[in-house]
């Protein structure tokens, strides 16, 4: 499941971290998916991993639709992103971003997706 965090100062540049981490058998196909959200003018953005994680992709901009093939077991990736805000942005922006698990997949759990948090 994914986490985050993050802002904007005055000069309406910010940056965000999203987190994925694994506890259970690698999903083959999920996917980690961050649209543009409104009032974004630009996003760029970098991959980290861990614990014996691989990135798809080391880095990239605009939306995020990453694979999570190399997400193992125990594995974490961190997508680190630089944004600005559009002229017309609004007092808030919300990025929300989610994985996307494959048919038939399973929760840690055992439960069928989506997962809980």
């Amino acid at each position: 499941m994914p986490s985050s965090s993050g802002g904007f100062d005055a000069a309406g540049t910010g940056s965000a971290t999203i987190r994925v981490s694994n506890s259970g058998d690698l999903q083959p196909g999920a996917r980690l998916k961050l649209p543009v959200a409104p009032g974004i003018g630009r996003v760029n953005w970098t991959c980290a991993a861990f614990a014996g994680a691989q990135c798809a992709t080391a880095q990239g901009s605009g939306a995020l639709d990453e694979s999570l093939d190399g997400l193992v077991n125990g594995g974490v990736l961190e997508y680190h992103l630089d944004a600005g805000l559009a002229a017309n942005a609004g007092a808030f922006v919300d990025l929300a971003a989610s994985v996307v698990l494959p048919s038939g997949a399973r929760c840690a759990d055992e439960q069928t997706v989506p997962c809980s948090v």
